[in-house]
């Protein structure tokens, strides 16, 4: 009887388990629905500010804006796009084994690497070996993410105005779909291209065919102009990458509480059929001691 009691006690351990993580799905997916409307309330934005930066750098060849260009030195920031929060599978360490590989890329090139980790598993995803290359953490919220970012944003143009830094790039997950998300690194400077183009429910058709000559005058001067723009755009890329990351971790959380939920079911049904198994065997001992006690008299 007491192998049962043992069963029964784990089975009720397994069942409180399982109203655990099938509330916190529950949870995942009213985040995930905020987090994705956010993330495609954001995309014009984004995008139309890309687009415009594109466009005046078309109007006028630009090859000495740090902002636009970078420098000409091998000091490179890293920026680190993961969760704030863990039980989303194997969400954050995919992020952080993607940063490994882009710092030994990047060491390998002969460049000096500083990292920026926005969110708080970013550093501890990366190896150890690495994390003393860490100068800063950010831990944005959903009502103060834009803030940080806007004020981190400042802090990369004065690291490039003074030329402590001659290059930066993004590591974040880029959600294409509640089941699948991919991780990708993202150069922000130099500026190559705008970050939507990595998810294909953003991607346009024919980005990249030759456009029309701008028909606009610019005032009051093409230089004050592109850096606003410049920096706008460069807050707004990893802004973007932020709400990419939030959809895709609460996505990978929905999907790891889903997983966990089935998993107790399974283990609930074979600890009550081991349950039942056990206990029909002790009943039959009883009644096999009681019938032979019985003939023995």
């Amino acid at each position: 009887m007491a192998n049962l009691k043992t069963l029964k006690k784990r089975i009720q351990s397994i069942e409180s388990t399982k109203k655990i993580t099938s509330a916190m799905k529950l949870v995942s997916s009213s985040y995930f629905k905020k987090a994705e409307k956010s993330l495609y309330a954001a995309y014009p934005y984004a995008s139309g500010l890309s687009q415009f930066l594109e466009d005046l750098l078309r109007s006028k060849k630009v090859t000495t804006f740090p902002l636009i260009r970078g420098g000409r030195g091998k000091e490179h920031l890293l920026v680190v796009v993961s969760g704030n929060r863990g039980l989303c599978g194997g969400f954050n360490s995919a992020v952080g084994r993607q940063a490994t590989l882009e710092i030994r890329r990047l060491i390998k090139e002969g460049k000096s690497v500083q990292i920026v980790c926005i969110g708080s598993k970013a550093k501890g995803s990366i190896i150890p070996s690495y994390r003393n290359l860490v100068i800063k953490e950010i831990h944005p919220t959903a009502q103060d993410a834009w803030a940080l970012i806007s004020s981190f944003g400042e802090e990369i143009s004065l690291l490039f105005k003074n030329k402590e830094v001659d290059s930066c790039s993004v590591v974040y997950t880029s959600f294409q779909s509640m089941l699948l998300s991919t991780i990708k690194t993202h150069s922000l400077i130099p500026y190559e291209s705008d970050i939507t183009y990595h998810n294909k429910n953003f991607r346009k058709e024919g980005v990249n065919k030759k456009k029309p000559e701008l028909l606009f005058g610019i005032e009051p001067s093409f230089g004050a102009l592109l850096k606003k723009t410049a920096l706008s755009n460069l807050k707004s890329q990893i802004y973007f990458s932020i709400l990419e990351s939030h959809a895709s971790e609460q996505s990978s959380r929905m999907i790891a509480m889903d997983g966990a939920t089935k998993s107790s079911e399974e283990m609930i049904t074979k600890l009550h059929l081991t349950y039942n198994r056990n206990r029909q065997a002790a009943i039959t001992s009883e009644l096999i001691e009681i019938i032979a006690g019985a003939e023995s008299v």
